[in-house]
């Protein structure tokens, strides 16, 4: 995940390893990654990256969903972003 980070040129030396990080995969080939900062009842949603075959499609939708079931089951209440770059997709998923 963290080199996959770096080839798409987001952050990834600071991702904690206390982070859940969440690879998605089909027919076990890396579609995504994405991660999640637990703070109590609030995590920061990170790191999400999706492999340029498979933008466009709902694997990035489908990615975020999964984080959100995590951040979930963790007890989490609120869910943060920040983004630079992806305001547009996570608008679209409300």
């Amino acid at each position: 995940m963290r080199e996959a980070l770096r080839q798409a040129g987001l952050p990834a030396d600071d991702l904690d390893d206390d982070a859940r990080c969440f690879e998605l995969r089909e027919s076990g080939v890396p579609l995504g990654w994405g991660a999640l900062e637990l703070f109590g009842q609030d995590a920061l949603l990170r790191s999400i990256l999706v492999i340029e075959a498979h933008r466009r499609c709902g694997t990035g939708a489908v990615l975020v969903a999964e984080l959100r079931k995590i951040a979930k089951s963790e007890g989490v209440r609120r869910l943060w972003l920040l983004t630079e770059t992806a305001e547009p997709f996570f608008a679209s998923l409300g």
